[in-house]
């Protein structure tokens, strides 16, 4: 992100199955722009093409690790690897700590670390391995941390950790992805500062079981980026950056073959605004990157859309997506394409600002990978300021989570939509439980628990000692296979068409019990109220599909769940 040296603390919430928006006219797009509008994009003619560009770095190969005087930073030595050219030593520029801290909450721990600018995670499709990625503010030195879980967020390990010993580190990202022969590589990419001037965006790649570590120099001088990878063998690794010697837009890619970064090209020419691009891979070589854009608007700034159907080789003219006629600004778009999907989906979010209700997120949606956008409202409409959207998409199933901020209040919203009907999103809800930054947005994504995916947020909480927490749907904190206690406390009982629950309280008190899907939707509250001690029965209903669900008990005596398998 571009607001730096901040420390911070980032939790991951997953939630499900809450109420559709309605089709309300928007008060972003103007009053004869209502949901389910397509706007047909204005193409780029004079300035607005797909340029390689030549530079020094495009096609510098890999740099092994281990051939540096210290593996973990790419710097070291004071040496630019790629070029050998010196860097400049710069004293370190420290971020002022947020004030007011409080403790946090219980929730399972990842890494107990002061960040600075910005936090990521990704997983493996096929593993589901997850990985954390935050940047330290350290008083001596800078590093960038990616933490591996094994057991779906359970228990958390380093698994890779870079510095620079001499400057800051900014924005860390990860992904994950697989070369030719399916092996998973990590892909931590940061931006190293040594000085103003001294910018580079740097990627190492490890191997999963760390026998090969590789840096790549993405670019010399950047501002901003984003990134994000292909599914499946063969991947690419993508990326959208912003100099920092202008404003321009530009993408490349990595095979991960040790080529490192080519076809670097300018997508597009000097917005003549801050652009914040992000990109999103589709399926079938489908990338897409969106911008913030006021060269074309001339008094105003739009949403603007470039994209590939080859892997990032070449580039489609750009189109315009909003129709921004009350001249609002325009901040963090965000972009997803669902994954593994027929109809191809994609989702566009951004803030707009100034608007009679301040901050508001409106979106957009695609069900042709790109080619075409429909305007599908705003998110939320509250009267405070939402801003800041993250959006990512399941790498299995394509439907997408979102996750924003909202002030006052510091509050994680969350809500997701459908790869099946992208045209609308859930009634967004609050997942945190104690105050989020306001400094940068929080990471939307999902999680596999071991059951299915789940969407997941990750957050940064700037009062408490800015560690990293984890939680997210059914973190119980006791497996549904781990029966010992489900069974004291919940059981399933009858035929597979017809079953039961029975429960036993111990503390009397309040006791809520849910039904949900294998998705992890909401599908009734069957208890909401207080009980005595004893043992109860309730029946679930007996119009329910075929298929394999979930009960979730909250009572005094803890939080338990069981999975029900319903056969009609």
């Amino acid at each position: 992100m571009k607001l730096v040296g901040f420390v911070s603390v980032f939790v991951v919430f997953v939630l499900f199955g809450f109420g559709q928006l309605s089709g309300e006219t928007s008060i972003i797009e103007g009053i004869t722009n209502i949901p389910g509008e397509k706007h047909d994009g204005i193409a780029g003619e004079d300035l607005d093409g797909s340029y390689k560009v030549q530079a020094s770095h495009i096609l510098i190969p890999s740099i092994d690790a281990n051939l540096l005087s210290d593996p973990d930073d790419p710097t070291s030595g004071n040496v630019n690897p790629f070029t050998g050219e010196s860097l400049p030593v710069k004293e370190k520029n420290e971020g002022d700590p947020a004030d007011g801290e409080i403790l946090w909450s219980t929730d399972i721990l990842v890494s107990s670390v002061k960040a600075g600018s910005g936090q990521d995670f990704d997983v493996d499709e096929q593993t589901h391995y997850l990985f954390v990625t935050v940047d330290t503010d350290h008083s001596t030195q800078d590093s960038v941390i990616v933490y591996i879980s094994k057991d779906g967020g359970l228990t958390w390990n380093i698994f890779l950790n870079s510095y620079n010993y001499d400057g800051r580190i900014e924005n860390p990202k990860v992904r994950v992805a697989r070369d030719e022969n399916g092996d998973l590589w990590i892909c931590s990419m940061a931006i190293w500062v040594e000085s103003p001037d001294e910018r580079k965006l740097y990627m190492r790649r490890v191997k999963i079981d760390s026998t090969q570590n590789y840096w790549e120099l993405v670019a010399d001088t950047v501002f901003y980026y984003d990134m994000d990878a292909d599914i499946g063998d063969s991947a690419y690794v993508y990326v959208t950056y912003v100099p920092d010697t202008s404003n321009s837009v530009y993408a490349a890619r990595n095979h991960i073959d040790g080529n490192g970064w080519t076809d670097h090209t300018l997508i597009f020419l000097d917005p003549e605004t801050d652009p914040e691009p992000a990109i999103a891979a589709g399926v079938d070589g489908q990338v897409g990157v969106v911008f913030i854009d006021q060269r074309f608007a001339n008094d105003h700034e739009e949403i603007r859309f470039k994209r590939s159907t080859n892997h990032g080789a070449s580039w489609i003219s750009s189109q315009q997506v909003s129709n921004n006629s009350a001249q609002f600004s325009l901040s963090y778009p965000d972009i997803a394409f669902a994954r593994q999907s027929s109809n191809n989906p994609g989702w566009i979010v951004a803030t707009f600002g100034g608007t009679s209700n301040g901050d508001n997120i409106a979106y957009y949606y695609s069900q042709d990978a790109g080619a075409s956008w429909t305007y599908g409202g705003p998110i939320g409409q509250s009267s405070n300021d939402e801003n800041m959207p993250s959006l990512r998409s399941t790498k299995i199933y394509g439907s997408v989570t979102l996750a924003y901020n909202l002030d006052p209040g510091d509050s994680t919203m969350f809500s997701w939509s459908s790869y099946s009907d992208p045209s609308s999103f859930t009634a967004p809800v609050k997942v945190n439980d104690y105050d989020a930054t306001g400094y940068w947005p929080p990471t939307a994504g999902w999680l596999h628990n071991g059951f299915n995916w789940f969407s997941a947020v990750l957050y940064t909480a700037w009062r408490e000692g800015y560690k990293t927490y984890l939680d997210w749907f059914n973190n119980t904190g006791v497996a549904e296979e781990n029966l010992e206690d489900n069974v004291r406390f919940i059981s399933v009982t009858g035929t597979y068409a017809n079953p039961g629950i029975v429960y036993r309280v111990i503390t009397p008190g309040r006791v809520k019990i849910t039904l949900h899907d294998v998705s992890g939707r909401l599908i009734s509250k069957l208890v909401d109220g207080e009980k005595r001690s004893g043992s109860y029965t309730v029946e679930l209903d007996n119009g329910l599909s075929s298929g394999v669900y979930f009960v979730k008990m909250y009572s005094q005596d803890g939080t338990f769940a069981r999975k029900v398998n319903v056969l009609q």
